[in-house]
């Protein structure tokens, strides 16, 4: 019977380590996407200083990282076109004012580029979409400075009409909070809106086949439901970026290894 433990026990850590080397070997190939938010000196709870924000650029500038669009991203996919060594993707959520007036400046100064995620019917507003206790009254970007954006070389999104949890909504809401949403933007900007991005990361099988009607290329999410061993381009993995990670965690978050370790993490979630 001892024998037989071992044996079981030997495969076990052998399954253990062929995981690994197989989630290694997905990782080499996965396009870190980070995940910003405010870019200021705000309480708000995924703000990060402008200060902060800069030491993050300098890092990726330093390690070789060239950022890319999501658009070169799916064309990588769906046409196997060729990226730089080291490709990196910056998203900015709900698009805070303060993405225009200081993350803009810092990136072409840099000479990188970011994808903006823009809530339609709160453009111009104040972020009363968000509700905890202590939340700091942030404004949203205008359309003008959307359209600004956009001439700077920058990518503009739909991060849906009102930012809520999509896989609570019935049908016809979840159609009109991702069609109407690409309409609107498409109408202000002038072009065709490929790309989503799942407020909160909230998704199911419903709101991606909506997605796909809709007409959009690739939409994003976070971790939850994201999958473990292939590329979804309707639900694509992100790194949640914000005022805890230092220069040091953030070389963390943007490496190999970290797709690995939320990737073992998930696993046992799954699990339990």
């Amino acid at each position: 019977m001892e024998g037989v433990y071992a044996i079981a026990s030997i495969i076990f850590i052998v399954l253990i380590i062929i995981g690994i080397i197989v989630l290694y070997m997905r990782s080499a190939r996965e396009i870190p996407i980070l995940m910003y938010h405010s870019i200021s000196q705000s309480s708000a709870k995924l703000s990060v200083s402008p200060q902060l924000f800069e030491q993050h650029l300098k890092l990726l500038h330093s390690q070789g990282y060239t950022t890319i669009s999501l658009s070169d991203l799916y064309r990588h996919y769906s046409a196997g076109e060729l990226l730089p060594i080291k490709p990196i993707i910056l998203t900015f959520d709900d698009a805070y004012e303060d993405n225009f007036t200081v993350a803009l400046p810092l990136l072409k100064s840099f000479g990188m580029k970011g994808t903006l995620f823009v809530i339609t019917d709160w453009v111009g507003k104040h972020n009363d979409w968000e509700n905890y206790p202590g939340k700091p009254v942030l404004n949203t970007m205008t359309w003008e400075q959307i359209r600004k954006w956009k001439e700077a070389g920058m990518e503009v999104g739909s991060h849906t009409a009102d930012h809520l949890f999509l896989s609570n909504l019935d049908k016809d809401e979840i159609k009109h909070q991702l069609g109407h949403s690409k309409k609107v933007i498409e109408e202000n900007l002038g072009e065709n809106v490929n790309f989503l991005c799942y407020p909160y990361g909230n998704f199911d099988y419903r709101v991606k086949k909506f997605a796909v009607q809709a007409k959009y290329k690739l939409a994003l999410a976070i971790d939850d439901k994201v999958p473990l061993w292939r590329t979804d381009l309707f639900a694509m993995r992100r790194i949640l970026i914000s005022s805890r990670h230092n220069e040091l965690r953030f070389a963390a978050k943007v490496s190999k290894w970290n797709h690995i370790l939320v990737s073992l993490k998930t696993i046992k979630r799954r699990m339990i």
